[in-house]
């Protein structure tokens, strides 16, 4: 996750199919990310879930 949030290049302004959504809740705000359709970073963090999961 930290690598896709520092990854500003993976970023986009707005949300649109198929972009990936990171928010951190803090406890005075929430921060979040919005990553590119197709990037690197959301194959990353899929594969990691999955591999979760079927764990």
């Amino acid at each position: 996750m930290n690598v896709a949030i520092k990854n500003k290049k993976s970023h986009t302004n707005n949300r649109v199919k198929k972009s990936g959504l990171i928010v951190i809740q803090e406890k005075d705000k929430d921060k979040a990310y919005i990553l590119s359709p197709g990037s690197e970073e959301i194959s990353k963090i899929e594969n990691l879930l999955k591999n979760i999961i079927s764990n």
